[in-house]
Formats: C-alpha cells, sequence, structure tokens
C-alpha cells in the first residue's frame, strides 16, 4: 500500500502561490506556468552536458534547514515542477507514517479516506520562494535541482495555523451555543475547515520533525469529538401528509444513511422536525393520467425554529391511475434529495 501511496504522491504537486482547498479526492495536479514566478533568478543558461548531471545522480542530502528534489523533463518549467513532485513525495511519505502510527482523529475512518486526507495534506501543502541550485540540458531533456528552505515554508505555514485556529476558536464557541439542528447544519463546513487545520499541523510536524504539536492536536481532538457529538445527539421526527407518504419512507432511508437517528410519536417536544406538506394538482391527457406536486419542507429545530425552508415542484405520469403518477411524482423528488445530498436538498 506504501508503494503505490506514493507513487500516487510523486505526481501531485503543491499550488506555489494558492492553497487548494482540501477536498476529499485529490486529482494530479501541476501548477501553472505563472506560479513559479517565487524562485531565484537563474544566473546562466542551463548547462549542455552529455551526460546526466552528477548533481543529478547523487544530490544534497535534505538538511534541518533544507529539502532538495531532482526533476527531469522535456521543458525547464516542467522539470521545476517535478523537482518539487520528488519534495511533495518525501512530505507525503514522513505524514503517512506519522498518521499511521497513531489513531485516526476521526471516528470511523477507512484506510481509503485516510489516504486521501494525506493527499489533500500534500497537495495543499505551499512551497513558495524556492531555490533553483542546478540546471542542464541533456540529449534534449531538462535537468534541475532545486531546493525548498524549510523555514521559509514553515513560517508562511505557520500564519495561516494561526488564523486558522483564531477562527476555529470563535467558530466552535458559536457552535456550542447553537440548537442541535442548527449545529448539524454547520457541520460539513466545520469539518472542512477543522481537516484543514489539522493538514497544516501534520506538515509543519513534516518540515520540522521536532516540532511539538501536542496541544494544538489535542485542541482539534476536542473539536472533531463536538463534532461527532452534534451528529448523534440530534433526534428527528418526520412529518408528512398522505401525498407524500412515498417520498417520506424514502427519506427515512437517506437520514438513516446519514446516520440520523429518527424519533416517533407525535410529540415535537425535545425533537427537531422535518415538516413535509403538498398541494397536488391532477390532470388527464389523452387519457394519461398527469400530477402535479408542489412540496414545502420544513426543517425545525428542537426549540421550533425554522431552521430552513426548501420548494419542490415535481410531476409525474401513469397510464393507469393517478395513484401510480403520484408515485412516480414521490420517486422523482426522492432522486432528487438523492442527488443533491440530504442537507442540501433540505436548505441546510
Amino acid at each position: 500500500m506504501l508503494s503505490s501511496f506514493s507513487t500516487c504522491l510523486l505526481i501531485l504537486l503543491l499550488s506555489l502561490t494558492l492553497t487548494l482547498a482540501g477536498c476529499k479526492s485529490v486529482p494530479p495536479v501541476y501548477p501553472s506556468a505563472n506560479s513559479l514566478n517565487n524562485q531565484s533568478a537563474l544566473t546562466s543558461q542551463p548547462v549542455q552536458t552529455n551526460e546526466v548531471p552528477q548533481w543529478a545522480l547523487a544530490p544534497p542530502s535534505d538538511s534541518v534547514s533544507a529539502m532538495y528534489g531532482v526533476g527531469e523533463r522535456s521543458t525547464l518549467d516542467q522539470a521545476k515542477k517535478a523537482a518539487l513532485a520528488e519534495i511533495a513525495g518525501k512530505l507525503g511519505t514522513f505524514i503517512q507514517a506519522q498518521t499511521e502510527t497513531s489513531l485516526s482523529m476521526r471516528a470511523g475512518q477507512t484506510s481509503e479516506s485516510l489516504q486521501e486526507d494525506i493527499q489533500a495534506t500534500v497537495a495543499s501543502t505551499e512551497f513558495s520562494d524556492f531555490d533553483v541550485v542546478e540546471t542542464a540540458v541533456q540529449g534534449g531533456r531538462y535537468w534541475v535541482l532545486v531546493k525548498v528552505d524549510r523555514k521559509t515554508m514553515a513560517d508562511r505555514l505557520n500564519a495561516k495555523s494561526a488564523q486558522i485556529e483564531a477562527e476555529l476558536s470563535a467558530d466552535f464557541a458559536d457552535f456550542s451555543k447553537r440548537s442541535s439542528l442548527a449545529k448539524v447544519r454547520r457541520l460539513p463546513d466545520l469539518q472542512k475547515k477543522l481537516d484543514r487545520a489539522q493538514q497544516y499541523q501534520l506538515t509543519l510536524k513534516a518540515l520540522n520533525p521536532g516540532l511539538d504539536v501536542t496541544t494544538l492536536q489535542s485542541s482539534s481532538r476536542q473539536r472533531q469529538q463536538m463534532l461527532d457529538n452534534a451528529q448523534q445527539a440530534l433526534r428527528v421526527r418526520l412529518e408528512h401528509d398522505q401525498n407524500t407518504a412515498v417520498f417520506a419512507n424514502q427519506l427515512k432511508g437517506l437520514l438513516s444513511a446519514s446516520k440520523l437517528i429518527l424519533e416517533q410519536g407525535s410529540n415535537r417536544q425535545g425533537k427537531s422536525v422535518i415538516a413535509i406538506r403538498s398541494d397536488v394538482t391532477y390532470q388527464e391527457v389523452f387519457g394519461d393520467q398527469m400530477v402535479k406536486m408542489l412540496v414545502d419542507i420544513q426543517a425545525i429545530d428542537d426549540k421550533g425554529a425554522v431552521i430552513a425552508t426548501s420548494n419542490h415542484v415535481v410531476s409525474g405520469a401513469s397510464r393507469t391511475s393517478r395513484q401510480a403518477a403520484l408515485e412516480q411524482a414521490n420517486h422523482k423528488l426522492a432522486q432528487t434529495f438523492s442527488e443533491q445530498g440530504l442537507l442540501q436538498a433540505l436548505g441546510l
């Protein structure tokens, strides 16, 4: 698993002036040509040579102050990017080793999603002010040796880490005051930001193995626990009319898949409510039964406040009966929720 992961990392490059969003799935990304502007100026043209340069075969060893990478491509810019990719691979290998030797911070995280997190960590790392130490041309191929200053890179990441920590402190102070449904509404954005903070911590640790990030990691674990607890604490009551019974039944499956607990009974007290109401009109066209359904859905928190409202218009048709046309409309609405995502479709 490590070798295939390392291979994947070697084709990932960091954006040099922009931090890529921490998405879960990170495709191979190469910096654009104008993203190489922070390099030091070349003092001479690439050296013409008949053999692979010795510095490429035996590059300088990484030190406490710098990391080195060698790249070989058909153009100079691509060779620089390949050299930075090699450094990215070194960081990724360290991050994977550090992550796999400890428990995953997020409950239930799979090995595959953990690897995706590490890919996102490396892809979002920012290389800047790198030095082109050596260049050469051999047989129409460019060779480049680059040097990345650990302190410069760490200083930039420290600044970003401090900024996101300040934002998270304010975000979670506000989060703790919200109702259960309002908390769940904030989960996706807070999870992304928390993941990004952890990525900064891992990368800083990779740059400086002696760095103590225990306090930051402890804070991240506590915040992650708050997010997990918020989802587990939510109790949802589903209310619907007769026309939306088929949709409501399928919605229960989506709620369960999202690990939201459904509550039975007629009492709303202490529960969040998803209330579904509809207005249905029928029409017969050339013998076919047509139905148009206007659906209003409200998400109401455990204090009775309407957190979100979403409106939907769906239609159905059947040659046999109005009921079959109505069921088709219900299935279409359920499909919309499945494709858009439960929270988004609910307006949350």
